[in-house]
This record gives structure tokens, C-alpha cells and sequence, in this order.
């Protein structure tokens, strides 16, 4: 009988214990990259893109032509900017271990972003969330 209600109740909390799902379809992309002799180029201009990015249990996958995946290797950070708009930021590896940080904000003169931030190479994405 132990057994059994244990089991119930298992189930019970199992149901309501379930991860934060976050996904954004991006409508645009733009990039820009560093070079050891000019430093940081100009934003590309914006190109169509039909990426989805989903964000869940501690990963991140990029859904493009070539899909990417992220392990989130910190906890996500809030932050403001100057109209009050919160920003989350979390740190990620790849399955090479290379880092990025990946930032998402809305704001309601400009819409809602995701930017991947490399040492050498920057990806923003316009997107749209689906949640």
C-alpha cells in the first residue's frame, strides 16, 4: 500500500514538474565579425531567415540549415536596459566547447531579438516568440 501511494503521488508531482520551454521563429538575421586588423565590421544588412530557436532544459538548439546545438553552462541573468526592458543573457558551449553568450530581449519600439556573442563573430536574429 506504501508502494502504492508513493507511486501516485510520484506521478502527481511529476506532472506538475516541468521545464521552461521558450522558442522564437526568426523572420531576419544579421551578422558581423572581428578581424585582428579592422576590429568589428559593420551589422550586415538583414537577410529573410526561417531559423527556429528553442531554448529548454539547460540547451539551446538553432534550427537552420546546419542545426547548432548550445549547453547552457551558467544560470540566466536578467538585466534592464534604459527604458526598463529586461535583457537574459545565459553563457553556452557548443559541442566543440566553444563559447558563446546568447541574449534575448523585447522591446516595444524595435520587437524582440536573440544574438549569439562570439569572441570573433556576432549573429543576431529578429525574431518572433511562439510561446
Amino acid at each position: 500500500m506504501k508502494r502504492l501511494i508513493f507511486f501516485f503521488l510520484f506521478l502527481l508531482v511529476s506532472n506538475f514538474s516541468f521545464s521552461q520551454v521558450y522558442k522564437w521563429r526568426a523572420s531576419h538575421f544579421s551578422s558581423r565579425h572581428n578581424s585582428d586588423v579592422y576590429g568589428w565590421s559593420r551589422w550586415t544588412d538583414w537577410d529573410e531567415s526561417i531559423v527556429l530557436i528553442v531554448a529548454k532544459d539547460q540547451r539551446v538548439v538553432v534550427h537552420s540549415a546546419t542545426e547548432q546545438i548550445f549547453d547552457m553552462i551558467d544560470g540566466v541573468t536578467r538585466t534592464y536596459d534604459k527604458d526598463n526592458n529586461p535583457i537574459y543573457s545565459v553563457m553556452c558551449a557548443d559541442k566543440d566547447g566553444v563559447k558563446c553568450k546568447m541574449v534575448w530581449y523585447h522591446t516595444s519600439n524595435d520587437g524582440s531579438f536573440v544574438i549569439f556573442y562570439y569572441s570573433n563573430l556576432e549573429l543576431m536574429y529578429k525574431v518572433e516568440s511562439l510561446n
